[in-house]
């Protein structure tokens, strides 16, 4: 019993310390797995094993959610372009964050702002 709560605490440790790296850099845009397993000093498969298991999806879908997070601040909150947003999120193409922002909510950056520029007139 004890060492089962021995692992499950290192493993926690092992979790917390993965989740501090993440808000620390996720806005890095040649951020890797490897990345984050060179500064924990584990293999990146055992990394995402214990990522996996505690939060239900992988680090990428993670580190997406959280830049799609913020790219919605920054579009509710700036009058910044869609160019300058993808950049400061960790986006290396405009595109390719045009692409997920839809992908994750249904609706274009543009299409976002001006939908949430009329909820709140």
């Amino acid at each position: 019993m004890y060492e089962q709560w021995k692992y499950r605490r290192a493993e926690y440790m092992i979790f917390e310390r993965i989740l501090a790296y993440i808000h620390r850099h996720y806005r890095r845009s040649n951020l890797q797995v490897h990345d984050i397993a060179k500064d924990i000093h584990f293999s990146t498969g055992y990394l995402s094993l214990i990522f996996r298991r505690r939060m239900n999806q992988t680090l990428w879908e993670y580190i997406t959610e959280l830049r799609i997070d913020l790219a919605k601040h920054l579009l509710c909150t700036t009058s910044k372009k869609r160019d300058e947003i993808a950049y400061e999120i960790g986006y290396e193409s405009p595109e390719h964050f045009s692409r997920m922002f839809k992908r994750y909510t249904g609706l274009s950056p543009t299409e976002y702002r001006n939908h949430m520029y009329n909820v709140y007139l």
